[in-house]
């Protein structure tokens, strides 16, 4: 014998509460924002590379792969003008060079690339994401 719950409005409005509260609380989710980052290392850390890179398993700490830990106050220092470990001859961040810059081709998925596009299992970034990093790559790619 199967029983029919009838959840009624205030039942059903809960059961999809809930489940939004449960999505949300995913680890890794990307925070949701309508403004495409500003062209700086600062915006660029707390918008993209806080949520997609420096983060646990990924980019983040002294023994992250290839020795890119993209954490706050570390990201530049690993990033701008320092020789990749995955295509060394490559430069990860050329001030000026997005084109040339393996940052770039890394998030763009570009043919050549050693191993996957970046974020790894993850949805790439998104068109204005990108932009802003190129942006900031192309004005320098300044401590700011």
């Amino acid at each position: 014998m199967s029983r029919k719950i009838d959840l009624g409005r205030s039942g059903l409005f809960l059961v999809v509460m809930s489940a939004m509260v449960l999505l949300s609380a995913c680890e890794h989710a990307d925070p949701v924002s309508t403004d495409p980052p500003a062209p700086t290392l600062t915006s660029i850390q707390n918008t993209i590379f806080n949520s997609s890179c420096a983060i646990s398993g990924c980019h983040l700490g002294a023994n992250s792969p290839r020795g890119l830990d993209m954490s706050p106050g570390e990201s530049w220092g690993n990033l701008v003008n320092v020789q990749s470990s995955g295509l060394p001859t490559t430069i990860r961040v050329v001030p000026g060079d997005p084109d040339n810059s393996y940052l770039i081709m890394k998030l763009e998925g570009a043919p050549g690339i050693v191993g996957l596009q970046m974020p790894q299992g993850r949805d790439p970034l998104s068109d204005s994401q990108i932009e802003a990093v190129r942006e900031w790559i192309d004005a320098g790619a300044l401590d700011n």
